[in-house]
């Protein structure tokens, strides 16, 4: 058996998959009957959309499957996002990638698969695919067949992902930020741990647009989103909240863990400043809080908090 290996650039990919706010939410119409046309097309009694998570796969929408998610690694759609093509396995038990895989020899009893990829937020994120308990011939027509219905599966995360992101910077917006935030503070609450929040501005930003132009101050907005995103974990919720503003939760830490994190954001502004050709030199401040509690409220109240000692700390340095 292969197991389905991780992508190169896994970490980022899960981010912007989590992002979305897709795994693990309810049925939705709008998937559901891009698989039941699958299934009503092909004739399989299998059928799914589904997202790779980093040691999961879940499916969020399913024909003939009894779990919603099973492992990665021996998962067909994990082949899929690795190799980013269209696999096509017509008889598992006569392919030496699958012949022992458990999804074979156990529940659903896999034959034959065809999965195609689907992405999102930039990222290859998952696959449409359709399978059966018996082997079976897959056309080109049929290829073709399954990449138009891969393509609408793509529309709809693209609509998922228009209300939740930022386009300049591809960083979570405002709503995406509560969404993601609320539900990382669920399960910190259920665990009993901490998280911190911390608000930071870019500094500088207004005069790079007035004497630079409004091209130079988008580019400065999208090298700083990507410091930070290289700064912080895929655990961490980062986001930009409008103009200059950016937030990050930082999910089972504390006060302690922000020193050394401002001071990897640092190198990371530290290495664009350096690089030959850049009009501008990034600079920034940032504020932090606690967080505790779940919920809307005490959310907001943390980003006062963090808003506050933000606003602070820049009168310390004028």
């Amino acid at each position: 058996m292969t197991l389905a290996a991780v992508t190169h650039d896994d970490d980022n990919r899960v981010r912007a998959l989590r992002s979305l706010q897709l795994l693990d939410s309810p049925p939705d119409e709008r998937f559901d009957r891009i698989t039941r046309l699958a299934q009503a097309l092909f004739g399989t009694p299998m059928a799914a959309v589904t997202l790779v998570d980093a040691e999961r796969v879940w499916h969020k929408s399913r024909i003939g499957l009894k779990d919603a998610e099973s492992p990665r690694a021996t998962s067909f759609c994990g082949h899929v996002v690795h190799d980013a093509r269209p696999l096509v396995v017509e008889d598992a038990l006569q392919d030496p990638r699958f012949h022992d895989n458990p999804n074979v020899t156990g529940d659903p009893h896999v034959r034959f698969y065809a999965g195609h990829p689907v992405h999102a937020m930039g990222h290859l994120l998952g696959s449409f695919g359709v399978a059966d308990t018996q082997p079976r011939g897959f056309t080109d027509a049929d290829r073709s067949h399954l990449a138009d219905l891969a393509a609408l599966v793509e529309r709809e995360l693209a609509c998922a992902e228009s209300a939740t992101t930022d386009p300049l910077t591809g960083l979570l917006n405002r709503r995406g930020f509560e969404l993601v935030a609320k539900q990382c503070l669920n399960h910190i609450e259920r665990d009993r741990e901490a998280a911190c929040l911390l608000s930071i501005d870019l500094d500088g930003f207004r005069q790079i647009n007035d004497a630079l132009g409004r091209e130079q101050g988008d580019d400065a907005l999208r090298q700083f989103a990507g410091c930070l995103t290289q700064t912080f974990r895929v655990c961490d919720v980062v986001a930009r909240l409008g103009g200059d503003e950016f937030v990050v939760l930082l999910s089972a830490a504390g006060l302690a863990d922000v020193p050394p994190a401002l001071a990897r954001l640092q190198r990371h502004v530290d290495g664009v400043n350096r690089r030959a050709g850049v009009a501008y030199g990034l600079r920034f401040s940032a504020g932090s809080s606690v967080v505790i509690s779940s919920g809307a409220v005490g959310l907001r109240e943390a980003l006062q908090q963090a808003d506050e000692q933000l606003v602070a700390r820049k009168r310390e340095r004028a």
